[in-house]
């Protein structure tokens, strides 16, 4: 037997929402400054991979400009201080940097796919732009888990040539 859910009103959900939508902003900005510090240090990447990363670094500061008004339409106002002021990334090596970024592709993406679950029924808005972010993330990852295996390589060999010696 078919059973409709009932409509409830994003009210409801604003709860539930904002704090996803805050995290998406605060890591969406944080994935810009990884991208950002990792493109400064291209002599570990090839020319391919700069201009992957140049795109997605376009797409992340869109992404997070998206969520900002997304914040502001639900009332809610965004962090003053971003994550980024809370460590620096100028002493971290480009494997770091990569693995960073990895982990916060990874988290945003988690966090779109909690927001298109909440949204799917009542705010078509956000549904829209979490679900394309959703899919700009998974290319994200995508691009960078060569990149971040291959550096893990690189590192392993060092490390082994570090221990023989």
């Amino acid at each position: 037997m078919l059973q409709l859910k009932p409509f409830v009103p994003l009210e409801d959900h604003s709860q539930q929402l904002l704090p996803l939508l805050l995290a998406a902003a605060e890591n969406e900005c944080l994935s810009s400054h990884l991208y950002y510090h990792l493109l400064n240090d291209s002599t570990v990447l090839t020319p391919m991979v700069v201009t992957n990363l140049q795109s997605a670094l376009v797409e992340t500061n869109s992404h997070h400009e998206g969520m900002l008004k997304s914040i502001k339409r639900l009332g809610g106002k965004p962090r003053i201080k971003s994550v980024t002021t809370r460590f620096s990334v100028m002493k971290l090596e480009p494997y770091q940097l990569i693995n960073m970024l990895y982990e916060s592709d990874a988290f945003l993406a988690a966090t779109y796919t909690d927001i298109c679950t909440l949204t799917m029924e009542y705010d078509y808005q956000i549904f829209d732009l979490s679900y394309r972010t959703l899919s700009e993330k998974v290319q994200h990852l995508d691009q960078i888990k060569p990149i971040l295996q291959s550096h893990a390589k690189q590192a392993n060999k060092k490390r082994e040539t570090y221990h023989d010696n």
